[in-house]
């Protein structure tokens, strides 16, 4: 279950904000929108007296982190099918007009079929933004906070400039290198 605590509202100052809560429920309506295989659906979204809330599927497995840290470096065939997999995930999130904003290991889960097949799911849609508003912020809290991982994060996340799905596509390459290499691109 996500709160909208986790999305920067903590604060009454935002929870009073009518716009930050017409954005939080857009957002959360749109991310409840996305029906992907390799998407963790979002299936419910709800008020309570603490504020707004979305609660999202159980999915099976473990996060991608947790694959690279018990295995080491992944060989590059299973590296390609779980890239390949989070990319028609980002796809159907694009569609929505949706960036994730935080595409990482810890928000990929897999799980292994007995014949070894793997199935990829992105998790936590807790930063997804809509796309294409006016002079959108990179954050839902305030203007110019930083939103994202860091390690995986975009130059533009950096920067405080409007994303897009080139964001998205940039973490997932860090992702990925993070998957043959065992190491990230930068600290």
């Amino acid at each position: 279950v996500h709160r909208a605590t986790d999305f920067g509202l903590e604060s009454e100052k935002y929870l009073g904000d009518e716009s930050a809560q017409l954005r939080f429920l857009r957002e959360a309506r749109a991310a409840a929108s996305v029906r992907h295989p390799n998407v963790a659906s979002v299936f419910h979204l709800g008020r309570s007296a603490e504020g707004y809330f979305y609660a999202m599927e159980f999915v099976e497995g473990e996060t991608l982190q947790n694959l690279i840290k018990r295995s080491g470096r992944l060989e590059v065939k299973l590296a390609l099918d779980i890239a390949t997999q989070v990319t028609a995930g980002l796809v159907a999130v694009h569609k929505k007009k949706l960036v994730h904003r935080d595409i990482k290991p810890s928000n990929i889960m897999v799980s292994f079929e007995e014949e070894g097949a793997v199935t990829a799911k992105i998790i936590d849609l807790g930063l997804a933004k809509v796309a294409d508003e006016a002079g959108a912020q990179t954050t839902i809290s305030a203007s110019g906070a930083f939103a994202g991982t860091p390690e995986f994060a975009s130059p533009e996340q950096f920067a405080g400039v409007g994303v897009d799905i080139r964001s998205d596509l940039y973490s997932l390459g860090v992702v990925v290198w993070k998957m043959v290499t065992g190491n990230v691109l930068f600290r």
